[in-house]
């Protein structure tokens, strides 16, 4: 095998497990992010369908105050 071919291989084979870390961290980056996001918004819609003011503030993010006093 010539010299050029070893380093292309090297290369190749490289790139392949860095781009491969990346799409594997990302996935699960993804899934923990989306499952917090769906136990959120559940938290938020049993507040809201039992009349849980103080939760529903609590999950709620209105960039219209500083506080959750104000709120």
């Amino acid at each position: 095998m010539k010299k050029s071919a070893k380093v292309a291989a090297i290369l190749l084979l490289g790139a392949v497990m860095v781009t491969g870390g990346i799409w594997t961290s990302n996935t699960y980056a993804s899934v923990n992010e989306e499952n917090v996001v769906k136990e959120t918004v559940q938290i938020y819609l049993e507040a809201l369908e039992n009349g849980d003011a103080p939760t529903m503030v609590e999950y709620t993010i209105d960039e219209r105050f500083d506080n959750d006093k104000d709120k």
